[in-house]
Parts: C-alpha cells; sequence; structure tokens
C-alpha cells in the first residue's frame, strides 16, 4: 500500500476546496491510499534558529514524513502561493530541523477556478521545494480547472469529466512517483531478492550498512524532542 500526503492551498472558495479534496482523494488507484494533510496547528511566523520547535511544529513534520509521497496542489494567489503554504512547507522542511522533505517524492500542480491557467504558483512551488531538497516530479506542468459553477453539482459531486480525468492521472503519477523511488532506494541499497543462502547473507550486511549510511526522516523526526510552546504569533519566551 502506497500513501500519500495530500497538501492543498487554500481556494477563495471553502466548498470547491472540500471537493477538490475529495475528488483527489477518490480517485486513487488501487494499492494508494490518499490522507489530507492539515497544517491548521503550526505557529503562524517562520521557524526561528535559536529555539527548538514547538510540539506542533514536529507533529506536522512527522505527518509529512510517514508517507511515501506528496501531492501538493495550490491556485496562485498575488502572482505566487498562499502564504499559509509556504508557512507549511517552511515548517516540514529545513528551516527547522530535521527536515521531511528531504527525498519526499513530491507531486504538484496548480488550481484554477474557472479563469485562465497561471503557472506562478507552480513556480514558486518547485522553487521552496527544491530548497528544502524534495524529490519533484519534472514536467508536464498541471493545472486543474475546478470551476466552482460547473465542475461539481449541488451535492459536491464532480460534474466535469475532464476534471475527474485530470485528477486521476495526477494522483495516479503520484503514486508512480512514490514507487518509482522506492525501488530505485532498494536497487540503490542492493536489496533485492536473495537468489541464495550465501546471497541472502550478503542482502543481510547491505541492508545493515545502508541502514547504517542513510539517514531516515521519520526516524530523525521522531528523535527529535520539542522546545517550548510557541505563540501563534511574535516571539516565544526563552
Amino acid at each position: 500500500m502506497t500513501t500519500l500526503g495530500l497538501i492543498i492551498g487554500s481556494l477563495p472558495l471553502a466548498r470547491t476546496q472540500r471537493h477538490l479534496t475529495h475528488l483527489l482523494t477518490q480517485v486513487a488507484p488501487p494499492g494508494t491510499r490518499i490522507v489530507e494533510l492539515d497544517p491548521q496547528h503550526l505557529p503562524q511566523h517562520a521557524p526561528y534558529e535559536d529555539v527548538e520547535a514547538p510540539a506542533a511544529a514536529l507533529e506536522w513534520k512527522r505527518q509529512v514524513a510517514a508517507v511515501d509521497g506528496l501531492i501538493i496542489v495550490s491556485p496562485t494567489i498575488e502572482r505566487s502561493i498562499p502564504g499559509a503554504l509556504k508557512n507549511a512547507l517552511d515548517w516540514a522542511g529545513g528551516t527547522a530541523a530535521p527536515n521531511a522533505l528531504a527525498g519526499k517524492p513530491t507531486t504538484i500542480a496548480g488550481v484554477s477556478l474557472g479563469s485562465l491557467p497561471r503557472f506562478a504558483s507552480i513556480q514558486h512551488l518547485r522553487t521552496v521545494l527544491g530548497d528544502h531538497g524534495a524529490s519533484l516530479r519534472s514536467q508536464p506542468e498541471v493545472v486543474l480547472f475546478a470551476d466552482p459553477e460547473t465542475s461539481f453539482d449541488a451535492d459536491g459531486r464532480p460534474s466535469d469529466p475532464d476534471l475527474v480525468a485530470e485528477a486521476r492521472q495526477l494522483v495516479s503519477a503520484a503514486a508512480g512517483l512514490a514507487a518509482h523511488e522506492r525501488r530505485a532506494k532498494l536497487a540503490s541499497s542492493g536489496l533485492g531478492a536473495p537468489t541464495s543462502v550465501s546471497a541472502a547473507r550478503t542482502r543481510r550486511e547491505v541492508r545493515a550498512a545502508s541502514a547504517a549510511a542513510t539517514v531516515d526522516p521519520l526516524t530523525e523526526v521522531l528523535k527529535a524532542a520539542p522546545g517550548p510552546s510557541s505563540p501563534a504569533v511574535g516571539i516565544p519566551a526563552i
């Protein structure tokens, strides 16, 4: 089972955001599970370099580190991504160690609410995620058209077959990227099916050496101890 974390940058219409979230979770291919990652409890300020990450930030890092891959969808707001999404990525990444985004298979897409596609959010997502070391899916760029008037019916069910097809392709690509990255890591560490007792022993030795040499983001996050509580705004008392 491949588990993908879904993060959607805040859309202008809450109902469209919920409908789009439900659609993306429903079109997952067999063997793939989508979980929504919600950063609402994060401090609304950038991580401090001289204060340990608070408990809410570590919990967010754990959620990001625990999934096999990420799907991040964002509208273009003032020619960039929403500020809350940028804050969430900064807390998940290396700005406040440990870094839960490093090497994380990540597929991104823009979202347009019935207007012409704008790619500024995708460009900025690539920059931010690249700086944090995420393993990004390459071209083509994807923009989902989620028109509030025509894409969903009164009950929130998708009524635009093109949107459904695009959403299915996006999730399938994300699942494929996560599976590819997993196979690549196994291959690079020499972990294949053993063909003999001697080969099995060699595989175990390679596995042990690989584990010792590789820093697992989830392990690092779990080992981290939370610092003092961080206020929603301002400077924490230390």
